[in-house]
């Protein structure tokens, strides 16, 4: 699904997705097209960070980002553990999981906000 945007912000959005792949649009205007896990926010991408909820060196890296919200997108986020989000909760992090479109449009609203929000996305 495309996103339609108009933003001259100087950030990382997500221009379109679908369940295989999302297409970002780079700080400096150019397209990116990633079919892999990764890690984005406003001013930074992590192409090659795999998250795993169930390892606490990943939690941990999470949290030392210091997001405000992590917005975590997936194909099944009624699996997400509920004790992680307890963890994140505990260092005063909101944290909203959802599937991949819902994510995205969640992203681009709250980046667009100029919130600190950081996405993860796990294909």
């Amino acid at each position: 699904m495309n996103i339609n945007l108009e933003s001259n912000s100087g950030s990382y959005e997500i221009e379109s997705y679908d369940d295989n792949e999302v297409v970002i649009r780079t700080i400096d205007k150019q397209q990116l097209v990633l079919q892999r896990d990764f890690i984005l926010s406003p001013s930074k991408l992590f192409q090659e960070k795999a998250i795993s909820f169930s390892q606490h060196s990943d939690i941990e890296y999470l949290i030392s980002l210091k997001p405000e919200v992590l917005v975590v997108s997936t194909h099944d986020p009624h699996s997400f553990p509920k004790d992680v989000r307890k963890l994140f909760e505990a260092e005063a992090i909101g944290v909203e999981v959802m599937k991949i479109g819902s994510g995205c449009r969640t992203y681009n609203l709250l980046a667009s906000e100029l919130r600190n929000v950081y996405l993860v996305i796990q294909f």
